[in-house]
């Protein structure tokens, strides 16, 4: 007998919510298990050498706890006491998007969808290899080719497909396979710090103030900057790779690009992503200098070149603009099947 849902806890709500979705307790291979966690590090993969399989649901609940480690350990002690009383998920379904909510018995969570990680690591791809090609005429020499990667990633944008076996571009070498992992990496921090801010500053719901909604989305994408600054700062110390710096501040852009992707516009609840683009740029020297100068950051400053974020900017708008243009694409297609 299913217990009422306004009698369930956080993890009981979000397994019924994998149950009706089509979660099963089929097992995952290992290797498979191992891709999905991004082959995080070797500490982690003498862990999961250790297991024969996971089920869908437990890489969901790995990942989703590996990619918070880089942002709860650089939260402020009372911030991070707010953070720890909200329950993170992986929600079961293939919509782009992530939000904060409240269940049915009251408790706040946070939903980050599947389809939001796979579309942004598959974006990713396509950018790096737009950069490895390093070729003005990439679109047309490679027409076919991004096509299907950009189908790739337009069947993850309805909530009741399933994800599809499509021909995708991917780097070529070492070198930019890490920089995309980078990329994708920082973008989805830049997600999870963008929820943590509506948490960090008590946001109530939407309602029909529709100012009021979309000063509340401008705040929490100050915040994603801010979370993605320290955590950049942190490690960038140990990074000996400027070019890896550069793409993870280079997240934020590819986030906001793949929204404008799916839909350029604004809405009751959130600014156009050209809107939050726009605005998000204006305010980034300014934001990553504020957050240098705070005390507890004055001893790694030395992480961030003040000095090129001016031209990385540059390559964040034409990174944004060219997802507008693989949107117009993707329509484009769409409407020739109707």
């Amino acid at each position: 007998m299913v217990k009422p849902l306004k009698e369930m806890f956080p993890k009981e709500w979000l397994d019924y919510q994998r149950y009706i979705h089509g979660y099963t307790k089929e097992k995952i291979p290992i290797e498979l298990v191992r891709q999905m966690l991004c082959k995080t590090n070797e500490i982690e993969n003498e862990i999961l050498l250790k297991y024969s399989t996971f089920t869908k649901a437990d890489a969901d609940d790995r990942l989703v706890n590996i990619l918070q480690i880089p942002l709860k350990c650089i939260l402020s002690n009372e911030e991070k006491k707010i953070i720890d009383d909200i329950y993170f998920s992986i929600y079961p379904t293939f919509e782009v998007s992530a939000i904060v909510k409240k269940i049915p018995r009251g408790d706040k969570v946070v939903l980050i969808h599947d389809g939001l990680f796979l579309s942004l690591s598959r974006m990713s791809q396509l950018q790096l290899y737009e950069v490895e090609w390093n070729d003005n005429d990439f679109i047309k020499a490679n027409y076919d080719q991004i096509i299907e990667h950009l189908l790739s990633v337009s069947n993850l944008w309805n909530p009741n497909s399933k994800i599809k076996e499509n021909k995708t571009i991917k780097t070529k070498t070492s070198k930019f396979r890490k920089y995309s992992g980078a990329l994708t990496h920082a973008s989805i921090l830049f997600v999870l710090g963008h929820e943590y801010g509506h948490i960090l500053s008590n946001h109530p719901s939407y309602n029909n103030d529709q100012n009021f909604n979309h000063r509340m989305e401008f705040e929490a994408d100050t915040w994603g900057c801010k979370l993605l600054i320290r955590h950049i700062m942190l490690n960038g110390v140990h990074m000996d790779d400027n070019v890896v710096l550069n793409y993870l501040l280079l997240g934020p852009f590819l986030t906001f690009g793949l929204i404008a992707m799916i839909k350029n516009k604004e809405s009751l609840t959130h600014p156009s992503p050209s809107n939050r683009m726009t605005r998000f740029k204006k305010k980034f020297i300014f934001n990553i200098t504020k957050e240098i100068q705070s005390t507890a950051w004055k001893k790694i400053n030395d992480a961030i070149d003040i000095d090129s974020l001016n031209n990385l900017l540059d390559i964040g708008e034409k990174m944004f603009l060219k997802h507008i243009e693989y949107g117009k694409i993707i329509n484009k297609i769409n409407q020739s099947k109707k």
